[in-house]
């Protein structure tokens, strides 16, 4: 019997998903009280979501799945700088950390977007040589 690519795509999800999920609910708190359903609906869609910005891979994901956690599913409608980094055609690794980098500082002062841009700025400017 030979699987077809779009089984072989959707076996890699769901494995992702599960070890993503026991990863979240070991690490992130309160993640773990929501119904296994629920959280499984909430990765699927970060999963989605993220690989719509090209972010690709399990850090690039679980990172963006962190900033969906934390801010909201609208987050990176608060910066048109965040949302001109996921557009870019920067490689993953560059834009996952300005994408944290923003993301733990609005963590830190949800009300300070000015300073998170400024991180961001420098995290894309610290990841150049890469």
């Amino acid at each position: 019997m030979k699987l077809r690519t779009e089984q072989m795509e959707l076996i890699a999800n769901s494995r992702f998903i599960e070890k993503l999920d026991a990863a979240f609910c070991r690490d992130v708190p309160g993640f773990s009280d929501m119904a296994d359903k629920d959280r499984c609906n909430f990765l699927f869609g970060c999963l989605h979501s993220a690989r719509e910005k090209h972010l690709l891979t399990e850090q690039g994901v679980a990172s963006y799945a962190l900033g969906v956690w934390w801010l909201g599913a609208d987050f990176e409608e608060k910066s048109r700088y965040l949302q001109t980094l996921l557009a870019s055609g920067f490689p993953e690794v560059r834009k996952v950390y300005a994408m944290n980098e923003w993301v733990s500082a609005v963590v830190g002062a949800p009300d300070d977007i000015a300073s998170a841009d400024e991180k961001l700025r420098q995290g894309v400017y610290l990841t150049s040589a890469w």
